[in-house]
Formats: C-alpha cells, structure tokens, sequence
C-alpha cells in the first residue's frame, strides 16, 4: 500500500508539472489507485469489522463494535474532509507521499516528522 501511494504521488506530481496530458503519469497514477483500493480491501479495510467483533466479551460485542465503528467512519471523514485543504497548501502529490511517510509510525514520530520539515522549509 505504501508503494502505490509512493506511485501515486509520483504520477500526480508528474501530471502537475507538464500541461499537457502525460498517458504515463495517467496511467501510473490509474494503476496505483487500483493497486491501493485492491489491497486495502484485502488488508486493512476488513480489520475493523472482524477484530471488533472478536476482542470483545458477547455481552459488550454489539457495543464495542459500533464504537470501533464509529471512530472508523470519523478518522475516514476527518480525513476526507481535511483532503482538500491539504493538497491545496502542499500540491496533490506531496500529500499522497505525506501518506505513504506517516504509514506504520505513531503519533509523537508524526509531530517530529513535521516539526523537522516545517523547521527546514521555513529557513
């Protein structure tokens, strides 16, 4: 998944600097949608519904996994919603490898990722 956003990024940002269409950074950026979504629903996209409905004891089940839920379905809008703010300020493509840096790593490793660059970037 982290190569196909790296791909991703990739053909966006190739897209982004010619003005007139690019068929390979098109079609690399076609493939690596499709290539993401493929595995995603292979992967990760299932987690939600099969861990939460195992980690929890029956009687709290139902509850347990409406919260797993619910927290799913607000990072995804969360997200969704801050994307175009995002690619507005950094371009299309850098936000893509954005993903695929902050993949796997936690939150205090996220805040020095950025605080690094935004460091870098205002010197």
């Amino acid at each position: 998944m982290v190569l196909a956003l790296v791909g991703l990024g990739c053909g966006l940002t190739m897209m982004n600097h010619y003005k007139e269409k690019h068929s390979l950074a098109m079609s690399l950026s076609i493939a690596a949608t499709y290539t993401f979504v493929g595995l995603h629903s292979l992967g990760l996209g299932p987690v939600t519904w099969v861990y939460s409905s195992e980690i929890f004891p029956l009687k709290l089940r139902a509850q347990g996994a409406s919260i797993g839920v619910a927290i799913s379905r607000g990072m995804n809008a969360t997200i969704s919603m801050s994307f175009i703010s995002v690619y507005k300020a950094i371009t299309i493509g850098r936000t893509f490898f954005m993903f695929a840096e902050t993949k796997g790593t936690s939150l205090e490793e996220k805040e020095m990722l950025f605080n690094s660059k935004a460091r870098t970037e205002n010197t």
